[in-house]
């Protein structure tokens, strides 16, 4: 993640855990072992995508048994890329995109200006280098993953990513095309930095999807492109605090569709870290 230099003006230098706040204003919650053991099913999910895959093997995919590899995608000289796979233990259709590996894919996260959400008309506005880091692939993903949900009727279209893989706008693309597809559809993303503004944020919390962001400890990440820049989270975050115990994970619903003030968004800018942004408990990318 050598681009991180780029921001060391945001003060992201420092390894303290500045995780303690003196008294908690908002809504959060211990997260139970049984969910982090869920969200875990996911992280190797997401992992997955960092593989070469030409078949359900590899150590991700050990985690995660009962599956069938149905495409794996490399497009735009491997700036996007991911798959997709039925995950019958789980009873799941899973597009997974890959974060990013390469520097070329850095070119795509700077470009923090935003643009108009195709179709929309509410005002949304997303990061231009994952709108196109998405579109490379749009129309492929939709009829492969509508295509497996038509054969399996009682799974759900899950969505997951790490980092730029992550900050896919994948869901709102695929309910822009089907609303139905709103109600069978769960996102979980590990390390997602800020994807639209606060009306992409308003339009996509309306949708109504299953949406977790997970965020470890002081991951900087998360906290780019800055809110200064009006970029803004989207769903329910999970904050993992610590390693050791389920208790040291937190779940922080949104405020007024922002960010939970209690929880990752109120560690001090100098205090971020990017040696946080590829272990997720004990998994790491």
């Amino acid at each position: 993640m050598h681009f991180l230099s780029l921001l060391a003006a945001l003060g992201a230098v420092a390894l303290a855990l500045p995780y303690a706040s003196a008294a908690r204003k908002y809504t959060v919650k211990n997260v139970t072992d049984d969910q982090v053991d869920d969200l875990k099913v996911y992280a190797n999910l997401a992992g997955a995508a960092y593989s070469d895959l030409t078949s359900w093997d590899c150590s991700h995919c050990d985690e995660v048994q009962n599956s069938t590899l149905v495409q794996f995608f490399s497009k735009n000289d491997n700036v996007t890329v991911g798959y997709i796979a039925v995950n019958n233990d789980i009873e799941s259709v899973t597009l997974a995109f890959r974060g990013t590996t390469e520097a070329k894919q850095w070119v795509q996260d700077f470009k923090f200006s935003k643009v108009d959400f195709p179709d929309d008309t509410d005002g949304s506005q997303v990061h231009k280098g994952f709108l196109e880091t998405y579109q490379e692939v749009a129309d492929d993903v939709y009829e492969q993953a509508t295509e497996q949900l038509d054969q399996h009727p009682n799974h759900t279209l899950t969505i997951v990513g790490h980092s730029l893989g992550g900050a896919s706008v994948a869901a709102v693309d695929f309910v822009s095309r089907n609303e139905s597809l709103a109600s069978v559809m769960k996102v979980v993303t590990f390390g997602k930095p800020r994807v639209g503004n606060l009306d992409y944020v308003k339009h996509y919390n309306g949708m109504k999807v299953n949406t977790t962001r997970v965020v470890n400890k002081n991951d900087l990440i998360p906290h780019v492109p800055t809110s200064y820049m009006n970029f803004h989270h989207e769903g329910s975050e999970v904050w993992i605090l610590s390693n050791s115990t389920a208790n040291a994970t937190v779940s922080c619903p949104q405020t007024n569709n922002r960010s939970n003030p209690d929880c990752s968004y109120s560690v001090k800018t100098r205090d971020l870290n990017q040696t946080q942004h590829d272990w997720y408990w004990d998994i790491y990318m």
